[in-house]
């Protein structure tokens, strides 16, 4: 395994502190970073754009023959960049040559949030001002809702489905959603009417600490204090949410939708520093939640600097402090470990917040981790830790990890259902499903427009191994195109049919 990292200059450019409730640990909401794939049919390289404190955006390329990036532009307020922007603080791609991203600006002597965006690939970029966005309070000092927070960094993300379209942005307080790519956002969850003190000892407000979603209307959102944790599940969009379950006491580090169900990465808060990190499953997001396996065995303040990332349904990588990285390709059972510490990472002190107990605070460093692949199909995770509140890139690097190959398996692989058969196909009225199940598992069936939508559900609740057949009525879908999508399980089955009136 080859370890290399990629260096550059960054200014450093005064920043507004975000201060952490617990333990007034200084922190800022992650690097302003994202990237995409290289091409490999045309032999494009991986592009990388790093969201500066300043207002400005530099471009980088990825030269994966010699193991460097290349410096191509800096786009400047005023100039590519609107004049209002004064920090740039998240991107992400949606889609190749689409970026979106968070941005403060300065309406005439106040500060707002607003969102950022570029349709071509980063050659011109517009500022958008949702009323949604800008009227959340920016406040770097006490209740700013898209901050840092002390046990994950960052506490702050934009999450998009395949189709480039539908994604969420979530923060401290809030959770927007857009169905546009980015263009217009509505709020679809505050955390504001449960805000309380849960313990006088830390200030330790009610937060979301985790946003998924599997289509435009089924997702589930994580929140409340940091050791008494309740996960809500919509399947109208986010017009409602119902509780499912808590899990006390224990804290989410992160949450995501994986291609076929969800998982959860959290820590037990009372084993600080020791090996407290588990991972739990769930393939509804109303169903129960369950654990595969053992914990990634990371040691060292697990909960603290540590991310996930899934690029098959199978294989995810933690990335933890000091550049460690761990591994699972069979859905988090269990895990071996990619890449010992990176010896050229700079230290990131040990500490938990608390001045007086179990060790010295925690400095805020923010950080991000992005897995991409090269014009020639090689994995790299590429990397950035900012330095403390400001933003700016601690020494200057950007990190590069090599990934070794791996195989990526498809969810029909993994599936206990072995086939599924549906007829008639056009169907009008009653749609028959034929299928076998090598296990007894929990039926689930959601009918998907083309907009992504559900428009039909039944669950047909447990159902005994064999070969079973089951009848769903969609006699009020209007004539079109569907996805019809069978969960059994942990496992999912996706087939297309079309409804004729």
């Amino acid at each position: 395994m080859s370890t290399f990292l990629l260096l550059f200059s960054v200014g450093r450019v005064q920043a507004q502190c975000g201060i952490e409730s617990r333990g007034n640990v200084p922190f800022f909401i992650p690097p302003a970073f994202t990237a995409q794939n290289g091409v490999q049919e045309t032999f494009v390289p991986a592009k990388i754009y790093l969201g500066k404190r300043d207002g400005s955006i530099e471009e980088w390329t990825f030269d994966s023959p010699n193991q460097s990036v290349n410096y191509k532009q800096a786009l400047t307020p005023g100039d590519q960049i609107p004049s209002e922007v004064t920090s740039i603080i998240y991107l992400s791609i949606p889609s190749r040559g689409t970026v979106v991203g968070l941005v403060i600006y300065d309406d005439g002597g106040t500060l707002r949030y607003g969102v950022l965006r570029s349709t071509d690939d980063g050659a011109s970029w517009n500022l958008l001002k949702p009323s949604s966005v800008t009227g959340i309070d920016v406040i770097e000092d006490d209740g700013n809702r898209l901050r840092g927070n002390y046990y994950r960094a960052p506490l702050l993300e934009i999450k998009w489905l395949e189709d480039g379209m539908h994604g969420w942005l979530w923060g401290r307080r809030a959770v927007l959603k857009t169905t546009d790519a980015g263009v217009t956002w509505s709020q679809i969850f505050s955390a504001t009417a449960d805000t309380r003190v849960s313990d006088p000892r830390n200030s330790d407000y009610d937060a979301i600490w985790g946003v998924a979603f599997e289509s435009l209307q089924s997702g589930v959102v994580a929140h409340g204090s940091k050791i008494n944790v309740k996960i809500k599940h919509t399947s109208d969009g986010g017009d409602s949410w119902t509780f499912t379950t808590s899990m006390n006491p224990r804290f989410i580090v992160n949450l995501d939708w994986t291609g076929f169900e969800y998982r959860v990465l959290r820590a037990d808060p009372f084993n600080f520093g020791g090996n407290n990190l588990d991972v739990l499953t769930n393939a509804t997001g109303v169903s129960e939640w369950l654990k595969p396996g053992q914990g990634p065995p990371v040691n060292t303040n697990a909960e603290l600097m540590t991310e996930w990332i899934w690029p098959a349904h199978n294989v995810g990588f933690l990335v933890h402090r000091q550049g460690e990285i761990w591994k699972t390709e069979d859905g988090g059972k269990t895990w071996v470990s990619e890449q010992e510490n990176d010896p050229s990472y700079p230290p990131v002190e040990i500490g938990d917040g608390f001045p007086n107990d179990r060790g010295s605070p925690q400095v805020g460093y923010g950080q991000k981790s992005i897995f991409i692949q090269d014009e020639f199909g090689a994995y790299y995770i590429i990397h950035v830790l900012t330095d403390t509140c400001s933003g700016v890139v601690r020494n200057g690097r950007i990190y590069a990890w090599r990934i070794g190959q791996f195989v990526g398996v498809d969810d029909v692989e993994r599936r206990a259902m072995l086939e599924l058969n549906l007829s008639p196909n056009p169907v009008t009225e009653n749609l028959e499903l034929r299928f076998t199940l090598e296990n007894r598992a929990q039926i689930v069936v959601n009918i998907v427009d083309a907009r992504g939508i559900v428009a039909e559900s039944v669950d047909f609740g447990m159902v005994e191994p064999g070969d079973q057949m089951k009848t769903f009525n969609i006699g009020n879908l209007p004539s079109g195109f569907y996805r019809v999508v069978v969960r059994s399980g942990t496992d999912r089955r996706i087939e297309a049919i079309v409804v004729m009136r």
